[in-house]
């Protein structure tokens, strides 16, 4: 949609200028997604096994290079419109120079340029809280496996009475983050470099990342009862579900079919 606004007549009587940026995962001081849920995981004892060979890498962002991408690729657009006079003229400008350095309707990968495997990335976060390295590892085939199960009882409890109270529940796992987690997906940075001249900054995830949230208290290991009670928790949260799933659907559905 908004590579496909670029040339469009704008309502000033000029010309709509589009640029879409695709980050890769966000992370940094603040971040409330990927790092959050992860300590979480990890406070809980769940984050004990890992997704895939260790040689599948990833890319990751930190929040101030995203920022820094945005303000480049903003001040390429404005350089990019004084050219503009009017759009016919425009459009072939913008093909003189398209496939080089025009970012003009184009889409632009960004990242802090190192691809990583997931795990790896996270080994310092759970060095700087004190939680212990995952020690298994499981198949891609086998966690997408598992995953769609996970994600078909979730559709199926969505049509049950009161399943609305679902909606923006996330399942524990899903063949996206498996993935993600497990498969190989990074981008060069060389288009990025070459038509907004972004060059990422480098982070120490420790110092620049980590720190914060050591701040924020999210050092504080849980004692072994707690973990046990949290993991009690989360297993009865499924065997309520499965529970629901046999004695609700399962019915409908053989009634249903008779």
């Amino acid at each position: 949609m908004v590579l496909d606004a670029h040339g469009s007549p704008s309502s000033s009587g000029g010309q709509l200028m589009t640029v879409s940026i695709r980050p890769a995962a966000i992370y940094g001081p603040g971040e409330a997604r990927h790092f959050p849920r992860v300590i979480r995981y990890m406070s809980y004892g769940l984050y004990r096994f890992t997704i895939g060979s260790p040689d599948a890498l990833v890319d990751w962002l930190h929040v101030d290079n995203f920022a820094r991408a945005n303000a480049l690729a903003d001040q390429k657009l404005k350089e990019e419109a004084k050219d503009v006079i009017l759009v016919q003229s425009a459009k072939k400008k913008s093909g003189e120079r398209s496939e080089n350095s025009s970012v003009g309707g184009k889409g632009i990968f960004i990242s802090d340029g190192r691809p990583i495997n997931n795990f790896e990335f996270f080994r310092p976060l759970c060095e700087g809280l004190g939680y212990p390295q995952p020690n298994l590892n499981f198949p891609v085939e086998s966690m997408l496996r598992i995953a769609r199960v996970i994600e078909g009882l979730m559709r199926a409890l969505m049509w049950l009475p009161g399943g609305w109270a679902l909606l923006g529940v996330l399942p524990t796992l899903s063949r996206c983050e498996v993935n993600k987690c497990g498969v190989t997906h990074y981008f060069s940075m060389e288009p990025a470099k070459r038509r907004i001249g972004y060059h990422p900054q480098q982070y120490d995830l420790k110092r620049d990342v980590i720190q914060w949230y050591i701040d924020k208290g999210y050092t504080t290991t849980r004692s072994s009862s707690k973990a046990v009670a949290a993991v009690v928790l989360e297993t009865t949260k499924v065997l309520v579900i499965l529970a629901l799933f046999c004695t609700i659907a399962l019915p409908v559905w053989y009634i249903a079919r008779s």
